[in-house]
């Protein structure tokens, strides 16, 4: 059975909400994380499992996303990557690697997440 989308955006309706999940958990590490440095980021037991826990919302969102709508799964950088991040934080967690953890937040996270905001106005126009 083909699925439908949306006019012209070549995007299932199915996708928003994964995509709508996938902004939000985003915004919330970029927010969380701005203003402090990486050793600071970390040793705040609190804001460390927020951002951790928001990566595995992210993770699960792409998961979804890829059951959905795959073609916009794969139109999505480093989305595969992003999952098995999020597995890690959740089946691994005593052996997380927060220099890698960091480098996403600072550089992988901010253009996903403008890809995902491109791919949701689309679905808006």
């Amino acid at each position: 059975m083909r699925k439908r989308q949306v006019a012209g955006s070549g995007i299932s309706p199915e996708a928003r909400g994964p995509l709508e999940s996938i902004a939000k958990a985003g915004r919330f590490v970029i927010d969380w994380s701005g203003d402090v440095n990486e050793h600071r980021l970390w040793a705040d037991k609190q804001k460390r499992a927020a951002v951790e826990r928001q990566f595995e919302v992210i993770a699960e969102a792409l998961r979804r996303l890829r059951e959905v709508d795959p073609i916009t799964f794969h139109g999505i950088e480093d989305a595969e990557t992003a999952i098995r991040l999020g597995e890690v934080i959740r089946r691994d967690y005593d052996k997380i690697n927060y220099g890698i953890l960091w480098r996403t937040t600072r550089f992988g996270l901010p253009e996903m997440l403008r890809r995902v905001e491109d791919l949701l106005a689309k679905l808006d126009l």
